[in-house]
């Protein structure tokens, strides 16, 4: 029995695989700092540059006085956060493709070449099914390279037109040497450059799933201790039970959505916007998270190339296979907790006559 229900959720979670939008592969670009002391080049193994200003034979960081031998060197062709002091770089992640586990390189933190640590989107991020998805992509913080958000003057060329802000969605201070950025989930951190190491975090979602958990529990146990104690409610047990397992589940699905609802939104502007958030988080959390913990647990493989589709068809397969059978796998405790206290309970009774 147990081999068919994993089958059977491992096929639901293949329903909708269907082969996803390509990304665009990767670009050389020129990036100078925000002082212009120095310049950092990814080139293209078959054009170097590709037309871009400059005679730049290899990858990695240069002077900004002309100079065309490299300070330092790289072999990957990756977008990057760039502060002043051409020793270090924070590379990042190749825009993450959904896997479910979100065990995907986010950024690195490069010091002459070598790499000093990486992080992956499910080490900064609680509730990583709750970023903002594509098809078969998703995003976990602002910028690089949009011009809407705010940059402090370092710039990256793809081609010799404008440049784009390289360091949109950071925040360095080249004096301490550590960067600051904050997840699309309302998550801050603070890191220094010289080691990759986290020097200070903000986590609120977390915080508060925290205390919204603890909540639960206390509201869980009053629900008990009135199952198993109050006559008019014992007389209908099986009702009780089922009807607690259906609410601790809606309480254990709402958790996330309210945690993240409640930090993520200081980046939208009215409250419609929140409300539309919400819901469709909501209803995406339906598919969203069974894949999430599946996968993590390793029962649920996606294949290469998966693509994100959720429809009413599947949103009901979710609900019937992973949802109800986890409310009345609840609903089975419950009568087993509450017929436990029950019998206590009237034990005590006869003990006291």
């Amino acid at each position: 029995m147990k081999r068919i229900v994993l089958t059977s959720l491992f096929m639901l979670g293949l329903a909708a695989a269907v082969f996803a939008d390509q990304e665009a592969g990767p670009f050389p670009y020129k990036a100078v700092t925000a002082d212009r002391k120095y310049i950092f080049v990814v080139t293209d193994p078959k054009c170097g540059l590709c037309g871009i200003d400059g005679d730049y034979k290899q990858s990695g960081m240069y002077r900004n006085d002309g100079s065309t031998a490299p300070l330092w060197t790289v072999d990957w062709m990756n977008r990057i956060f760039l502060p002043n002091d051409g020793r270090h770089v924070v590379r990042l992640g190749r825009w993450a493709r959904y896997s479910a586990t979100y065990r995907e390189e986010l950024f690195t933190f490069v010091e002459e070449g070598r790499v000093l640590k990486t992080y992956t989107t499910v080490e900064l991020v609680d509730f990583p099914y709750l970023l903002p998805h594509s098809v078969s992509h998703y995003g976990v913080f602002y910028g690089p390279m949009d011009p809407d958000q705010p940059g402090d003057g370092a710039v990256v060329k793809y081609d010799n037109g404008a440049g784009y802000p390289v360091n949109s969605g950071a925040t360095f201070d080249n004096q301490q040497n550590t960067l600051r950025i904050e997840t699309h989930n309302g998550d801050t951190y603070l890191f220094d450059l010289n080691t990759g190491a986290i020097l200070s975090a903000r986590r609120p979602a977390r915080t508060t799933a925290v205390l919204l958990a603890a909540l639960l529990i206390v509201l869980y146990s009053v629900f008990l201790l009135i199952a198993a104690r109050v006559h008019s409610v014992r007389k209908h047990p099986r009702i009780t039970a089922f009807a607690g397992g259906f609410a601790l589940v809606f309480g254990l699905f709402m958790i996330p959505l309210v945690a993240v609802a409640l930090n993520a939104p200081v980046h939208l502007d009215d409250w419609s916007r929140i409300t539309e958030y919400f819901w469709s988080y909501a209803y995406l959390q339906i598919s969203m998270l069974p894949r999430y913990l599946l996968a993590s647990l390793g029962v649920l493989a996606l294949p290469e190339n998966y693509c994100i589709t959720t429809d009413w068809t599947m949103t009901l397969e979710w609900l019937a296979l992973f949802w109800l059978p986890l409310a009345l796998l609840f609903g089975f405790i419950n009568r087993f907790v509450i017929g436990f206290f029950s019998r206590e309970s009237r034990v005590e009774s006869r003990e006291l006559v």
